[in-house]
Parts: structure tokens; C-alpha cells; sequence
């Protein structure tokens, strides 16, 4: 090489130095421990779209949330009918509702606070991003080296469901919190054990990309996003107890709600009825009574059973009781009429008399 050829590549290779210099110096760092994942980094011009994006890798978990009520919280037509009528009586009532029907995320709002609301994509309702991506990185239970994410132990908190459901002063109609502190909070159950079992899986199902990248994960428990609750008759059942006795000539009748919160929970019409009947022996009934719960003034608690004491027409006969949750009993806020939905949680019978 010449003389005048090196002088050139040597000016080159300084300016080149140079501007990576420069660069450097210029580009942000980020502070130990903070998230590095941006959501610019998911692929999608839409909320929708991202979402699905994220679902590729996510299936199972993409698959329960999107069979669950938070994938349709905006989208519900029960909701959708109380909206409309709300937005038509009261613009401002109806603007209240949005944050936690499409909320943004809660990492910018702060996990425990009233979310903000979401200006576009809507019917997306609670998604992924909701909960874990805000503008400053992705958080979970765990942080992982994949997404560069910081794991929070409030994500296992009841803390995190707070953010809706335990807005006890501005949202009584959703507030679980309120039943959960005065009946559960010292047993060391949350929500999340009983509305996101846990399961041992892998979490990403898209092995190839996952080994490239971070080498071959292991399966680790890992909580459902399906969120049961009283739309699940499975889940339902679960939700108390009865037991039928006689002593002296009156019917006994206990129940005792096994939730972490009051039974019903939130005041939106839900209803609990316990409904006692008593045959005689030819099957014909003679008595018929009805205990009603509602959240407002008399829930079902877990730290305190309910006794209710029948005199017994008859000697001998049978008697039968069975719990009955009511999903809208009384139809509020504008909510189809013929919206409600009766399921049984128990039910018992008991033959008495020699």
C-alpha cells in the first residue's frame, strides 16, 4: 500500500473510531436491575395485534386468556348494554367504567392504583400488556432474561387485583377487597390461589426460537389466565358448603362459603338464595323457605358459617337444600333484563324420621 493510500485508510479508520465514540457516549444506559424490554419491540401497528404476536410463543397462556372474561371485558354484551344505558344517562358514569375494561398498562399507573384508561383499541379489554408491559419495561412473578423483564412479587399479591377490584371507596360494585381483608387477608391465601391455579409448563411453546435464544427452558409452575370465576359452574361449585341436621323436631341447615371474599361478591345484582324444602313421605312438599345473601347487606362470609333453623312439619320425610347463585337477580345500570343465570353451587338432601 502506498504512502498516500495508508494516510487515507488511517483517516478512515480514525473517523470511523470516532463516530462510534460518539455514539456511545450518546446512547442511554440503563440503570442495574431496570427493564430493558420496549414494546416497540413486538411486532404490530394495533394493541390487538400485539397481543397476538406475543400469543405465538405464549399459546397456552394466550389460549386461557382468551377464553376468559378479562379477554372479553369490553366486549361482554351484558357489560356492553349496561355501557350503552349508562353512556346515555350519564356520559361521565360511563367514562368511569372504561379504565378497568381497557385499561392501560398498570406499570405506568402503578400496581394498586386505578389504571388509566386506554384511548384506543377497546375491545381488546385486560390483555397482556395491561398487566406486565408498561413504558419502562416488562415486569412479572419472575423476571426472565429472554424479555430482559424484573420480577415483582406483587404480581402474586392481592395487591396487583386491586387495580379493579379493590377499589373499595370510588367502585363498590367491584369490590372484592373489602370481604377479602375483613375474612381472609391473615390465612395466607390470595387471589391468585384460587383464580390462577398453578400448573408446571414450559411457558414459551416456541422451542426453536427459545433455544436460540436463551438456551432450552425448563417447565416451571406457572399460574392459568382463564381467571374462573362465577361464569364457571365448575368454579363455582367450590364456593360453599352445606350440611343438613335435625335436632328435636327442627331441620338444621349450615353453610359456610369456602371464597377468600364475601359470597356474593361485588353488588351488581349478584344474588345468593338458599332454598330449603321439606316432603313428606309420599314426596309431597310441605314446607318451602328461602334465605336470600346479597353483597350489599348480608353476604355469605368465610370466617363465619350461616345456621338456618326449620321446624319440620312432619315427622318423617325429606328434606332438601340447595344454594343458588343468581348472576344478575336485579338487572342495574342498564343490564338486559333476561341476563340472569342460576347455577347451583350445593346441594343436599337429608331423610329424616323412623
Amino acid at each position: 500500500m502506498g504512502g498516500e493510500a495508508l494516510r487515507v485508510t488511517r483517516l478512515l479508520l480514525a473517523g470511523l473510531l470516532l463516530a462510534g465514540a460518539i455514539s456511545l457516549a450518546g446512547a442511554p444506559t440503563t440503570p442495574s436491575g431496570a427493564c430493558a424490554f420496549q414494546e416497540e419491540e413486538v411486532e404490530g401497528n394495533t394493541l390487538a395485534e400485539k397481543v397476538e404476536y406475543c400469543g405465538r410463543c405464549h399459546r397456552e397462556i394466550h389460549d386461557e386468556w382468551k377464553g376468559s372474561l378479562h379477554a372479553k371485558a369490553w366486549t361482554d354484551p351484558i357489560f356492553q348494554a349496561a355501557y350503552a344505558a349508562e353512556k346515555a344517562r350519564s356520559p361521565e358514569a360511563a367514562a368511569s367504567c372504561v379504565p378497568c375494561h381497557a385499561p392501560a398498562p398498570l406499570l405506568d399507573s402503578g400496581i394498586g392504583k386505578l389504571p388509566r384508561a386506554r384511548e384506543a383499541d377497546l375491545e381488546v379489554g385486560v390483555d397482556c400488556f395491561a398487566c406486565h408491559v408498561g413504558s419502562r419495561g416488562m415486569s412479572g412473578p419472575h423476571g426472565t432474561k429472554y424479555h430482559r423483564s424484573k420480577g415483582d412479587e406483587r404480581f402474586l399479591e392481592p395487591v396487583l387485583c386491586y387495580s379493579c377490584h379493590g377499589q373499595s371507596e370510588r367502585d363498590p360494585v367491584h369490590d372484592q377487597r373489602t370481604g377479602y381483608e375483613a375474612t381472609s387477608a391473615a390465612s395466607g391465601s390470595t387471589c391468585v390461589t384460587c383464580h390462577m391455579e398453578s400448573v408446571e409448563r414450559v411457558l414459551s411453546q416456541d422451542e426453536e426460537r427459545t433455544r436460540r435464544q436463551v438456551g432450552r427452558l425448563k417447565p416451571r409452575l406457572s399460574g392459568r389466565h382463564d381467571f374462573p370465576g362465577v361464569h364457571s359452574p365448575k368454579f363455582l361449585a367450590k364456593a360453599a358448603d352445606l350440611s343438613l341436621s335435625v335436632e328435636g323436631s327442627d331441620l338444621l341447615v349450615s353453610v359456610e362459603a369456602k371464597t377468600g371474599h364475601f359470597l356474593p361478591g361485588g353488588g351488581d345484582g349478584r344474588l345468593v338464595v338458599l332454598a330449603v324444602e321439606v316432603l313428606d313421605p309420599s314426596g309431597k312438599g310441605v314446607l318451602s323457605k328461602e334465605e336470600r345473601f346479597d353483597f350489599g347487606k348480608r353476604p355469605l362470609r368465610p370466617d363465619r358459617p350461616e345456621s338456618l333453623r326449620v321446624p319440620l312439619p312432619v315427622a318423617k320425610g325429606k328434606a332438601r337444600a340447595r344454594l343458588l347463585h343468581h348472576l344478575l337477580a336485579e338487572p342495574r345500570y342498564g343490564a338486559p333484563k333476561d341476563a340472569d343465570r342460576v347455577e347451583a353451587i350445593a346441594e343436599k338432601t337429608l331423610d329424616f324420621g323412623s
